[in-house]
């Protein structure tokens, strides 16, 4: 049955064929080594920066405006919009970086606005030709108006990708990102190789991302091309899913909850034991949230041993202080037949909802079901988009009670569309 509301924003319409560059400026592009194929795509586009768009990510904000920061072409965008996305105005280009831009799905910017109106973007660009990368951070203190040259996040001599944003209650930004770091030195063999670590970090930041304090990383090995799910609890503290790396080739989600990053060593939880074991990049990363009850859902892609294809899963009881949580047993979810991945979750009091995306060799679509019992039990899937082209993951955005479906498409333009009820 299709959604309640359809909005639909088409790039043609709603852009111009450049969009302006910030108040302070953008940098040009940095070399032209390819960035296609699985860690990008190509510039081969024509049309408005938002028709040519690999990925977008939506922020609705407090006063009502729906954000929107893509990549496309080599160049990072932001745009707001007063209407949900019926018109936008003019896109402000953030950054250049040719070729270099870390513009795969996976990799999309991330958008974080606390209650000062204080705007924060963060992407990534490849440093040189072997995928090392550093993520990059704008940001604005008026809303959108204008905003400060790109800066690094974490400035080092590792690789950063991934990176994700959540404004906490408090007014605090938290960042995290996958973290590639030079061996330690205790390790002269492996240093000297130029082996490095990789694995999930993160930062606090007491100023609206002017400064952050030093990274520190979860423990464990993660997945380095993968990106990170990031959520709030009810408390305001973030929840993380991501790829971790098990005894060195395992590749299952992880769960690490972010309140005992606060102080201590946070614990991180097995959400199940697919033994998805692979040397080669899945890239495809799984979703989270957290209901008001503080029960922590996550959805995840697998091709283990022990399973295979799209799941769902919940933690079964809310642990005490640092505990690992155990979790549900996992919920097939999707027709693997058509290729059901790329999930994203959202919760509204203790109503769950669960979209995905599905391809039948010509067909996109994107399946959505829901859950009124905190994730016990679920509606049937029902088919709320389709495209014959080119289309990023789904992405899912709460207002109150109210769920949006935010959808990049080449052939249909930008879709924002409520999908809250049958």
């Amino acid at each position: 049955m299709p959604p309640r509301t359809w909005i639909v924003a088409l790039a043609l319409v709603a852009f111009g064929a450049a969009g302006r560059v910030g108040a302070h400026g953008a940098g040009e592009g940095h070399g032209d080594a390819a960035a296609a194929g699985q860690h990008g795509r190509a510039a081969d586009c024509e049309g408005t920066p938002l028709h040519c768009a690999s990925a977008a990510t939506p922020l609705l904000a407090p006063d009502g405006r729906l954000l929107l920061a893509w990549t496309s072409q080599g160049a990072v965008y932001f745009a707001a919009s007063k209407d949900l996305g019926r018109s936008f105005a003019d896109p402000v280009v953030l950054d250049r970086r040719g070729r270099r831009l870390d513009g795969g799905s996976d990799a999309r910017p991330s958008l974080a606005m606390d209650s000062r109106g204080r705007i924060a973007v963060a992407y990534a660009y490849f440093k040189d030709d072997v995928w090392n990368a550093e993520v990059m951070l704008v940001r604005s203190d008026d809303g959108g108006r204008h905003f400060s040259p790109p800066r690094a996040l974490a400035p080092g001599d590792g690789s950063q990708r991934f990176a994700s944003l959540l404004s906490a209650p408090d007014g605090r930004l938290f960042a995290t990102w996958i973290d590639k770091a030079p061996a330690p030195s205790a390790d002269a063999a492996a240093a000297s190789a130029g082996e490095r670590s990789v694995a999930v970090a993160y930062a606090w930041s007491d100023d609206g991302g002017a400064s952050f304090g030093a990274p520190t990383r979860t423990p464990g090995a993660s997945c380095e091309c993968c990106r990170i799910a990031l959520a709030s609890d009810p408390a305001g503290c973030p929840t993380l899913a991501y790829r971790a790396v098990f005894d060195g080739r395992t590749r299952d989600t992880a769960l690490v909850r972010a309140c005992a990053m606060t102080g201590g060593t946070p614990t991180l939880a097995q959400v199940a034991r697919d033994d998805w074991k692979t040397d080669t990049c899945p890239h495809h990363g799984p979703a989270v949230a957290v209901d008001a009850g503080g029960r922590v859902h996550v959805a995840w892609f697998t091709q283990g041993e022990r399973r295979q294809g799209l799941f769902y899963a919940h933690d079964a009881a809310a642990p005490a202080g640092d505990a690992a949580p155990a979790f549900s047993p996992p919920l097939p979810v999707g027709d693997a037949s058509s290729h059901a991945g790329r999930p994203a979750l959202a919760s509204s009091g203790r109503r769950v909802w669960l979209a995905w995306k599905e391809f039948d060799g010509r067909t996109s679509a994107v399946q959505v079901m829901q859950s009124d019992d905190g994730g016990d039990t679920w509606s049937a899937p029902r088919r709320v988009a389709t495209t014959n082209g080119y289309a990023d993951h789904p992405l899912l955005v709460a207002a109150g009670t109210r769920i949006y479906l935010s959808w990049l498409t080449r052939d249909d333009g930008y879709v924002f569309a409520e999908i809250t009820g049958p």
